[in-house]
């Protein structure tokens, strides 16, 4: 029984890795579907500008939680700067609606 084992490990090995590539081509595939919409998405419902601060909002959200978490692992790192962003986002009123301003 052995033999046969030895003998069909190298081509299950093969099967199991092209499977794991496809997967993988299949959910990138997906996310950038995702990502080619929501950026549809913010382009019909916002201004340049609006992008612009939005983008600079995730860049330091990210370069925030990539300092100061260095040991966390990445859904904490993602969970740690979204919440610091949107702390700061309130404090400058960036997302309410001009009639709720304080």
């Amino acid at each position: 029984m052995q033999p046969i084992i030895d003998s069909i490990q190298p081509y299950v090995s093969t099967v199991v890795t092209a499977a794991v590539g496809v997967l993988t081509t299949i959910v990138l595939a997906g996310l950038n579907n995702v990502k080619v919409k929501v950026n549809t998405w913010l382009e019909a419902r916002t201004a340049v500008a609006q992008r612009e601060v939005i983008h600079k909002i995730a860049g330091e959200g990210f370069a925030f939680a990539q300092t100061a978490f260095k040991e966390a692992g990445g859904e904490r790192k993602l969970q740690e700067a979204l919440h610091a962003e949107t702390c700061r986002t309130r404090h400058y009123s960036v997302g309410r609606r001009a009639s709720s301003r304080d």
